[in-house]
């Protein structure tokens, strides 16, 4: 009699080692394709330079940055990703310019971010500037928010972290909730698709409404 494990055991046991090996591919992967979105987003926005610059080979090397950064401009630049949890985010504008490696000044920026509880919260603005590093994208001048939860709310300056799901912003903010009208001073939308309300806050109750939204004073 030969000794040694019982065919089913070895069946077991190479299945248990194909499904390891399996979930960790995967995960690798899960992790790996919101890093080369972000890469191909930047380097969009740079192709139009890097062409121009193998079609110019006579540029000298001191002056390939002033190069760069006078003729890195792109249309309607777009990303599509998700974060480490899977949760989609986008990114558009009406163009990109580069003001470094990881960092660019956006025309017409708009983002729209997918929440824990499955809400979408879009934001939209005059400028803005996009950090890949941190994935924080920042919105100036008429900016404009629009989330599931029925909010429909307007500032001056507002930031949106597209990796931990929370908008944030410390100005003058107006507009209209599924209570009714509200004024604040500033507010922070969570991961959970929950708006709160900083500083002095005031709030007009629509009688066909209940529901009321949350304030942090």
């Amino acid at each position: 009699m030969k000794a040694g494990f019982p065919r089913p055991f070895l069946i077991n046991a190479a299945q248990h080692q194909y499904n390891v090996t399996h979930t960790q591919r995967v995960q690798m992967l899960r992790k790996l394709f919101p890093l080369m979105a972000s890469a191909m987003f930047m380097l969009i926005i740079f192709w139009p330079e890097i062409r121009s610059l193998l079609e110019k080979s006579h540029v000298s090397d001191t002056n390939f940055k002033k190069f760069i950064y006078a003729r890195n401009r792109l249309n309607a630049p777009r990303l599509h990703s998700t974060d480490e949890k899977g949760r989609p985010y986008y990114i558009s504008a009406k163009s990109a310019i580069q003001k470094s490696e990881k960092i660019a000044d956006l025309e017409a920026p708009r983002s729209k971010m997918r929440m824990e509880d499955g809400t979408d919260l879009e934001i939209k603005a005059n400028t803005g500037l996009y950090n890949d590093l941190t994935k924080i994208l920042d919105y100036k001048n008429n900016v404009r928010l629009r989330s599931d939860t029925g909010y429909k709310l307007k500032t001056s300056l507002a930031h949106a972290n597209l990796e931990k799901k929370q908008a944030f912003g410390d100005r003058h903010v107006e507009g209209e909730g599924p209570a009714g009208k509200v004024w604040a001073e500033g507010f922070h939308a969570t991961q959970n698709g929950v708006i709160h309300f900083k500083g002095k806050s005031c709030l007009i109750i629509h009688q066909d409404k209940q529901a009321v939204p949350k304030e942090k004073s």
